[in-house]
């Protein structure tokens, strides 16, 4: 059984068409999604971006795997990430863009009381998003993210100790 999903930006909405194949009464459907009524566009992991749709809208979430989506072409969790924020907020995708790296607590720098991680970016712009995924893959957004706010607009995340074992991942997303 696989899935195939297109995501195309209607200027006012955006399209989603699933395509189901492989299994007995596998079928295909579209949706269009008012713009307007979206909430939030957040990562779940490193490969489901989920839309968030307003109380009232016909229903409160979509999960999208990115390995699903055939249109637009995608490389990530974080790529389509970027795409759907550059439809909602109705920006040329070619303006938006990501990095990802991994890090552990000896890329930590151990300040006072402090553990901190910088992310260095080329990205000349201040409007960045921040995703933070831990070990066991969840986003941990408990750790706010400071910009700096002339250039070369690094980033600052300041994680109050020690994060233990494990690697995590970070994903910054860039609109210039």
């Amino acid at each position: 059984m696989a899935r195939q999903i297109s995501i195309t930006d209607n200027l006012s909405t955006i399209q989603i068409t699933y395509v189901q194949t492989g299994t007995a009464g596998a079928g295909s459907g579209t949706d269009n999604h008012l713009k307007t009524q979206i909430e939030n566009i957040t990562m779940i992991d490193a490969d489901t971006v989920c839309i968030i749709f307003a109380s009232q809208y016909k229903k409160p979430y979509i999960r999208l795997n990115w390995n699903e989506v055939t249109v637009p072409t995608v490389v990530s969790g974080a790529d389509l990430y970027a795409q759907l924020l550059s439809m909602w907020l109705n920006m040329p995708a070619a303006n938006i863009f990501t990095q990802t790296d991994t890090f552990t607590n000896a890329d930590l720098v151990d300040g006072i009381v402090t553990f901190v991680l910088t992310i260095t970016h080329p990205f000349n712009t201040p409007n960045l998003f921040l995703t933070i995924q831990n070990p066991a893959g969840d986003i941990i957004t408990a750790f706010p993210a400071n910009i700096n706010p002339v250039a070369p607009y690094d980033v600052t995340v300041d994680f109050g100790g020690a994060i233990g074992a494990g690697s995590w991942s970070y994903t910054l997303i860039a609109i210039v």
